[in-house]
């Protein structure tokens, strides 16, 4: 991360202080399963049991917009779409991808995060030259699960096991698949597939990681 954007995140973190999280379920109603794979089994926290969760680590999110699955074609010649993260105030996009429905980011936006059970809104625009972009859908996640298991020791589990598995339900839910959180490389890392709301196709697939600030 460059070292004027890291400045310009940690000015955006408050003091922390331990407080009840609110119980939004912004990706809809999910179930959680606890599936750790290979020797060693570790004692997750209960599923969903955000009470339990003691405050964000120290660190920002990183989500990785990987491409676009069969989105929306808004003109004749294809769609030009680009992809909007909005929290808290923070608003960050990626570049566009030139007639494609089927559009390969592969690019990092970087959030900080001071509620994990708040929702982090995905919208995808075409983007026009002579007239208001068009709204491609929308999508909403959160990190609750993500950080549960940031909080756990996992240095002696093998790296690629699949510790968490958070499986769409709902009508609300945005999630197109199951999500898989694993434990790669010393890193926590979930999958996302979102389904997008308000259109009649298209799926965005995102990476999330979270980077820890050192000392």
């Amino acid at each position: 991360m460059p070292e004027s954007q890291g400045t310009y995140l940690r000015a955006l973190l408050p003091c922390r202080r331990r407080r009840k999280p609110r119980r939004p379920a912004p990706i809809g109603t999910q179930q959680i399963v606890d599936v750790v794979v290979g020797e060693s089994k570790k004692e997750l926290p209960p599923a969903g049991e955000s009470e339990q969760m003691s405050s964000l680590p120290g660190g920002f999110l990183s989500v990785r917009v990987l491409r676009g699955i069969n989105l929306v074609s808004c003109d004749a010649k294809g769609s030009d779409p680009y992809v909007v993260l909005s929290l808290d105030g923070q608003k960050l996009k990626t570049s566009v991808i030139k007639k494609t429905v089927n559009p390969v980011w592969n690019e990092d936006l970087t959030l900080a995060v001071m509620d994990a059970s708040a929702p982090i809104k995905l919208e995808v625009f075409d983007k026009d030259t002579f007239s208001k972009d068009d709204m491609m859908g929308d999508a909403e996640f959160d990190i609750e699960a993500l950080v549960q298991i940031i909080q756990m020791d996992l240095e002696d589990i093998r790296s690629g096991t699949v510790v968490r598995t958070v499986r769409p339900g709902g009508k609300d839910c945005c999630l197109a698949d199951e999500s898989h959180i694993i434990w790669d490389k010393d890193q926590v890392v979930q999958d996302l597939l979102l389904k997008l709301r308000n259109v009649n196709t298209g799926v965005v697939h995102l990476q999330l990681k979270w980077v820890t600030i050192p000392g």
